[in-house]
């Protein structure tokens, strides 16, 4: 009888071992998403989300799974220098929040961990393999400014006129802002100088904007159509806007403040502070 039993194990375990091999495994996938897409400001943040998906979607229920799931999320600097940074390490929610300090371009990775029980019950003895990776390449942090920076807007002007005697067409008024591209704020007043050949003919002060903002500090009126045509080319400015901030903020780019654009007709010109 003992002899028999040894016999049939013997007979059966070559089966067991085909059975095992043939059992159908469970493909695991991931994609991963940055926003922004594309590029942010460095500095900013960038939030990543991880999207799990099973094959076939029946076997298992994805939300039954979903507890068992890790994250570890990473960026690897690609240029100009080479550089790696750990954002978030085997943790259980699906998205992360990075803030890039340093400008550059990036890969940035997931890779999601299965961390229960391999062969899963009640799917037929179906197996999940243990990990899946995704990535956003070719990411770009772009250089922020930093601080307070501050320079002069000029609006545009597009139109036509179709009045028989040009010299009937109306005069414009154009805006003039100030705008902060700093990433900082400091709302203190802003001496605003208008120049016509470098010779200071009015100034007015409004508020320094806030980080990335623009406000009106006045306008210009002219008449703004070619009107008798005027061929000649012209080389150099003969106004300019100047945000005179050196004694009221912590400017960045001194350099920026002074906005300078030519006038066909200046003696037709008058500006306006807000």
């Amino acid at each position: 009888m003992k002899r028999s039993l040894l016999i049939a194990l013997a007979c059966l375990f070559p089966v067991a071992l085909i059975a095992a091999s043939s059992q159908p495994q469970i493909t695991l996938s991931v994609s991963l998403a940055a926003s922004p897409a594309g590029q942010v400001t460095a500095g900013g943040p960038v939030t990543l989300t991880a999207t799990v998906t099973t094959q076939p979607r029946e076997f298992p229920k994805l939300g039954i799974l979903q507890q068992h799931f890790r994250y570890t999320f990473a960026a690897k600097r690609t240029a100009p220098s080479p550089d790696t940074v750990t954002i978030a390490t085997n943790v259980a929610a699906n998205t992360a929040t990075w803030t890039p300090q340093s400008a550059g371009t990036y890969d940035i990775s997931v890779r999601a961990t299965y961390a229960g029980p391999t062969t899963l019950p009640a799917t037929t003895e179906r197996i999940i393999p243990p990990s899946a990776t995704a990535s956003v390449t070719n990411y770009n942090v772009v250089a922020a400014p930093i601080g307070v920076d501050l320079v002069a807007v000029t609006g545009t002007f597009a139109g036509s006129c179709s009045q028989p005697d040009c010299s009937k067409c109306p005069y414009t008024t154009i805006p003039i802002y100030v705008k902060n591209i700093g990433n900082a704020t400091d709302a203190k007043p802003i001496p605003v100088l208008v120049k016509f050949n470098g010779q200071v003919i009015q100034t007015w002060t409004t508020t320094a904007p806030a980080a990335r903002a623009q406000v009106k500090g006045g306008s210009y009126t002219s008449f703004l159509w070619n009107c008798p045509v005027i061929t000649s080319q012209v080389t150099s400015t003969n106004y300019s806007i100047t945000v005179d901030s050196t004694n009221a903020v912590a400017e960045l780019n001194e350099q920026n403040n002074v906005h300078g654009f030519y006038l066909r007709f200046p003696e037709k010109t008058t500006f306006q502070g807000n």
